[in-house]
């Protein structure tokens, strides 16, 4: 019984600090064997894009900015077809790398040159919506995880 008691409170003391470090803005990107962590100068000192884009979760044309997803899943060297993103919040959703990196999706820090909201950050991916219809749609809706902590790659 010991035993069990100390293997939950390990265990809730790791969910605890991943959750943590995510809010103070780590990103892990992993494969399940190879664990790249990135946190906001990392992602900072990387090129910045910029997507001028309407949302369906904001008013009006907002401006986002951070990095592409080529760029964030080159710089942590891992190969795989899919990418699990996962939320604070528990929400997580399998996103076809092709389309993360064909669509133009950005890991967006800023929007309107200010840090995301609370409530979408640390991170929220984020597609050129306004560019086409086919981007404009509800698997890229879907796909647009905001208060990002964890990206599997698969």
């Amino acid at each position: 019984m010991q035993m069990m008691m100390r293997a939950v409170a390990t265990g809730l003391f790791l969910a605890t600090l991943s959750v943590a470090r995510a809010q103070d803005g780590m990103l892990t990107v992993t494969d399940g064997r190879t664990t790249v962590e990135f946190d906001k100068d990392k992602l900072a000192a990387m090129e910045q894009d910029v997507i001028e884009t309407s949302t369906v979760w904001t008013e009006g044309t907002g401006t986002f900015a951070g990095p592409s997803f080529q760029a964030v899943l080159q710089e942590a060297g891992l190969a795989g077809e899919t990418v699990l993103a996962e939320a604070l919040d528990g929400y997580s959703v399998e996103i076809p790398r092709g389309r993360l990196t064909g669509d133009g999706a950005i890991l967006a820090t800023t929007m309107n040159g200010e840090p995301l909201p609370e409530d979408k950050a640390p991170y929220w991916i984020i597609f050129p919506y306004d560019q086409s219809p086919e981007i404009n749609d509800t698997d890229h809706q879907d796909w647009s995880v905001w208060a990002v902590s964890k990206l599997t790659v698969q």
